[in-house]
């Protein structure tokens, strides 16, 4: 019988999942990826990121996985669980999901100086925008140009949230991405995940500037 204590963090993108794995990987006994980032140690190992449409073969692998984690608590931070929650909710009776919320203009902004030349929320042919691994990871709009698909993209992305909330109350809940800088807020998220004994740690949010000069190293080598 399992009795790892699973959480998980989700949200649009651009909106403090970094900081937020690395809030939960240091409570104590803990152990938690970002996207599914971790390197291969065990045979029960993914590292894959999940794609928006269903897919049992992917979810059970990376499920699994994280079940398989050290620590008595673990999970994940990505935006591409949300599209499985409603399954996971019945499969994990006590899975808490942590939701963060950044305004929407910001991660508009912050999704378009990302992705030059890319475009996960349009489906193309690869002409005007390059394909990429992480186009499977976003739901697809009609829409004129990338921004607006960007716009439509966080208000379904937090449509479909609230109605989880409304459905699983106790389960689900938002908190807007600032509340990471607040050490009040900080105790309510870690005390809604479950944690017992709680590290209470303020100004988590990561350096923008190194983060962006990191993004545009990982997009050179690696091109996500």
């Amino acid at each position: 019988m399992n009795t790892k204590k699973v959480i998980l963090g989700i949200g649009t993108g651009r909106c403090g999942t970094v900081s937020l794995s690395d809030l939960l990987n240091k409570q104590e006994n803990a152990s938690f990826s970002h996207e599914l980032k971790i390197k291969i140690q065990k045979s029960v190992d993914y590292n894959t990121p999940l794609p928006w449409e269903y897919d049992k073969k992917v979810f059970d692998r990376a499920w699994n996985s994280i079940l398989h984690y050290d620590g008595q608590y673990v999970g994940d931070v990505s935006m591409f669980w949300l599209p499985y929650l409603e399954k996971l909710f019945v499969m994990s009776e006590d899975l808490k999901v942590i939701c963060l919320q950044r305004e929407k203009e910001e991660v508009v902004n912050s999704y378009l100086k990302k992705t030059e030349g890319r475009n996960h929320w349009i489906r193309h042919d690869g002409k005007q925008w390059d394909f990429c691994p992480w186009d499977k990871c976003y739901p697809n709009f009609e829409a004129n140009n990338k921004e607006e698909a960007l716009h439509l993209y966080w208000d379904y992305y937090y449509q479909l949230v609230n109605d989880l909330m409304k459905k699983n109350p106790n389960r689900i809940k938002i908190f807007q991405m600032k509340y990471l800088n607040n050490e009040e807020k900080i105790e309510e998220l870690l005390t809604f995940a479950g944690f017992r004994n709680k590290k209470i740690i303020s100004n988590i949010q990561k350096n923008k500037i190194e983060r962006n000069i990191f993004d545009k190293i990982k997009r050179k080598i690696f091109g996500t």
